[in-house]
């Protein structure tokens, strides 16, 4: 359970948009997971990402890069 939240926490900014002359708006979107209220059913699913095999072991993830310790 400790493994998912880093997995697929994403956070995202979006593209400025003009708000008019002199001001300008920018979306941010916040996506976590709150393991006390969801229901998981477990299944294999594969997703992009690298193995570091160091004294710690890492996974990079091939989408967001961020580095998560096995």
């Amino acid at each position: 359970m400790d493994l998912i939240g880093p997995l697929i926490n994403e956070k995202r900014q979006g593209k400025p948009k003009n708000a008019g002359l002199f001001t300008q708006s920018m979306a941010l979107q916040n996506w976590n997971f709150k393991s006390d209220n969801c229901h998981l059913h477990w299944k294999k699913i594969l997703m992009p990402a690298w193995i570091v095999n160091t004294e710690n072991k890492q996974l990079i993830h091939g989408i967001s890069g961020k580095e998560i310790t096995m």
